[in-house]
């Protein structure tokens, strides 16, 4: 059986530029994967419950969430790695795809249709990319994504600040 280490690897990559981004990245390495992928499905299930989607469409949200990011895990990124790709500034979110192909294929077979399984995996290819049709479910996981992102930032943020004031009361 294979292994992941969704609780040990970043769920950001270190691609800053400048020193906002350096500090940007700093706050959010502090997140693994697994709690990444949580915190972003909890988003997912969240905007679907505000905005009343219809229950295909809230769980294939969910499904996204939970996968979007699969490819940052080492194990997944080698096993599709070798795979010929157009130079991306990131690659995770192709071998999240080929992993989703493998795995519903493999796992969910005929319980899914064809319409569904390519929304998934196109919407996982893409969901990175702003240059591409922007498709109901590409705006959904986007958002998702963010909500997870800036509620991770802040709660840090807020850690931060905590820390900060305990360890100034102790001097």
């Amino acid at each position: 059986m294979i292994s992941y280490k969704f609780s040990s690897v970043s769920s950001v990559t270190n691609h800053q530029k400048n020193s906002n981004e350096k500090a940007h990245y700093e706050l959010l390495s502090k997140y693994n994967l697994y709690d990444h992928t949580i915190n972003c499905a909890i988003c997912a299930i969240d905007i679907a419950e505000k905005k009343k989607l219809p229950s295909l469409t809230k769980e294939t949200l969910i499904l996204l969430a939970l996968l979007h990011d699969f490819g940052k895990e080492p194990t997944i990124a080698g096993k599709y790695g070798d795979i010929e790709i157009e130079a991306t500034k990131t690659k995770h979110n192709i071998y999240s795809k080929y992993f989703a192909k493998s795995f519903l294929r493999k796992h969910v077979g005929k319980n899914i249709n064809e319409e569904n399984f390519e929304i998934v995996v196109n919407t996982l290819e893409n969901h990175h990319y702003f240059g591409v049709k922007q498709t109901l479910f590409l705006k959904l996981l986007r958002e998702a994504d963010t909500a997870a992102r800036d509620a991770e930032e802040e709660f840090a943020l807020n850690r931060i600040e905590i820390h900060s004031k305990s360890s100034r009361s102790k001097i």
